[in-house]
């Protein structure tokens, strides 16, 4: 993770191939990449802007793995937000 000048609050969940994640904060950028050692390649599949209320996902915007960063990056603005992302790995 790449911190600017706040910190963000990721939380991790894996389910099979694919990591979800829950990403909180403002003022960073989130990058993906193997284990040092392994030889794949890893990538957004989706990106889901949103906020939560009553414990319920609200979302705002969906993105496609290729719209946000290329499907490399998570990019937090200087505003709050909460986004879920998907990733996935492949050789």
């Amino acid at each position: 993770m790449n911190k600017n000048h706040n910190d963000g609050i990721p939380h991790l969940r894996k389910k099979g191939t694919a990591t979800r994640l829950i990403v909180a904060g403002a003022g960073f950028t989130l990058s993906f990449a193997p284990k040092l050692g392994e030889d794949f390649n890893v990538e957004i599949l989706t990106l889901d802007e949103g906020r939560f209320e009553n414990s319920k996902w609200i979302p705002s915007r969906c993105l496609n793995g290729d719209e946000p960063q290329a499907g490399r990056l998570v990019y937090m603005g200087d505003e709050l937000g909460v986004c879920k992302v998907k990733v996935y790995s492949y050789p």
